[in-house]
């Protein structure tokens, strides 16, 4: 059970380590837009932003199990709403 989360062991660091993945993400897609790779459409994904913040205040909670399982609700929301708006800003920039 060697997880990335298990590994850094604390929530300071997990939640660091969280942002810098999403962070990293949403910088590659500004980075395709910028390279003109997708259209300005893909970037409908920067909607979710405030639900991964929620999800990394959460994770700060890490020792409250409600309050983490509230969290990690919005990070569920966040990975969905992402795809989503993501799926869609790409078919748009296909369609027009």
């Amino acid at each position: 059970r060697k997880s990335l989360a298990v590994m850094l062991a604390k929530p300071e660091k997990i939640a660091r380590t969280y942002v810098s993945l999403q962070l990293l993400g949403y910088a590659s897609l500004i980075a395709a837009v910028v390279l003109k790779v997708v259209k300005p459409f893909a970037l409908l994904p920067i909607i979710a932003l405030p639900l991964m913040l929620a999800a990394y205040k959460g994770t700060l909670n890490f020792e409250e199990p409600k309050k983490f399982e509230k969290y990690m609700g919005y990070n569920v929301l966040f990975f969905f709403t992402f795809a989503i708006l993501l799926s869609a800003g790409i078919a748009l920039s296909a369609i027009l």
